[in-house]
């Protein structure tokens, strides 16, 4: 990648992630890290063939969740459900539920809002920030749990109701927590954009 020193090389704007970016470990035990806009394997395929035949069986379910999953969110679903389509279909029953009940457009545009103000705030107190580039130019994004001890946030976004919480300041000092934190800031970060950046945990 040639590139003039201090600038990105344009080849990076064009990166993909690999297969083995994606997908860690062989058949039924395997764990994938990237889900939307991704080849799957044949393993993958088969199980959504199948996933696909068993919706045809409650059209119902399969028109009330036509907007509101992808193949990609199937495929969760299959792997959340060690590959049971069963289970895979329960799972499914259960968020189109929810949805539909606490995830009106109205409730949407208000988590929005939430999610916008506790972003903001746990920036302003250094709970994360970027620093550098991985090996394939990607920003990376610094998670500092100790930092977010000080962040309040109201837990009901709005409303007479609404009440206010904090970060644990104890969070830091347990290593599994962080490790917790850091996975579903992952987690998240996979949801809006399969591969926009690297994570890391710093104390």
């Amino acid at each position: 990648m040639a590139s003039t020193p201090g600038r990105i090389p344009r080849e990076a704007y064009r990166y993909w992630p690999t297969l083995s970016d994606s997908i860690h470990g062989h058949g039924r035990f395997a764990q994938r890290a990237i889900f939307k806009r991704q080849e799957y394997t044949e393993l993958e395929e088969a199980a959504l063939d199948k996933f696909d035949s068993a919706l045809d069986s409650d059209l119902q379910l399969r028109q009330r969740a036509r907007d509101k999953v992808e193949r990609a969110d199937l495929l969760r679903l299959l792997y959340a459900a060690e590959w049971d389509v069963s289970q895979a279909l329960e799972k499914l029953r259960t968020y189109v539920s929810w949805y539909e009940q606490d995830l009106g457009s109205a409730r949407r545009a208000e988590l929005q809002s939430f999610q916008h103000v506790l972003v903001r705030t746990s920036q302003a107190v250094g709970g994360f920030y970027t620093f550098g580039r991985d090996c394939y130019y990607r920003p990376i994004l610094v998670l500092v749990p100790s930092r977010l001890q000080s962040v309040c946030f109201p837990l009901v976004p709005s409303g007479s109701s609404a009440t206010h919480g904090c970060v644990s300041a104890g969070l830091h000092r347990d290593s599994h927590a962080v490790a917790r934190a850091n996975r579903r800031l992952g987690a998240f970060h996979r949801h809006a954009d399969d591969s926009a950046c690297a994570i890391h945990s710093a104390g």
